[in-house]
């Protein structure tokens, strides 16, 4: 990956994470505990037509984190108990596509992740 293309995605990455932190109010999904760690519990991060998408996000604490990394089921439980507009997001997930993402268009959510944490009051 080429330096200026491995900027935009860690830029992405870091204003997506603090988005997710701030829609979960920087609380675990799991225990309530403070969180640290955005989690993509649909679709993995190398998927980029959903690594950024706002829907494909929850906010954990690093203990949980490891643990759904190796348990996905309890996640997936309490998300379809507890977070139904996420959960219905997920039966009516949009299918994977077969295109590349170039650069344009991630510098272009690049800047609509940041107009949206600007419009959060969320600083990046």
């Amino acid at each position: 990956m080429n330096p200026e293309r491995k900027k935009l995605f860690l830029r992405a990455d870091k204003v997506w994470s603090r988005i997710i932190g701030y829609q979960f109010n920087y609380r675990c999904i799991l225990c309530g505990r403070p969180g640290t760690d955005a989690h993509h519990w649909f679709y993995i991060r190398s998927i980029l037509q959903y690594r950024w998408n706002l829907s494909n996000g929850v906010y954990m604490c690093r203990v949980d984190h490891g643990d759904v990394d190796r348990l996905p089921e309890i996640l997936l439980e309490k998300i379809a108990k507890n977070y139904h507009e996420i959960w219905s997001w997920s039966k009516d997930r949009p299918p994977l596509g077969l295109s590349r993402v170039s650069s344009i268009s991630i510098l272009e959510t690049v800047n609509m992740l940041e107009l949206t944490a600007s419009k959060l009051g969320i600083q990046v």
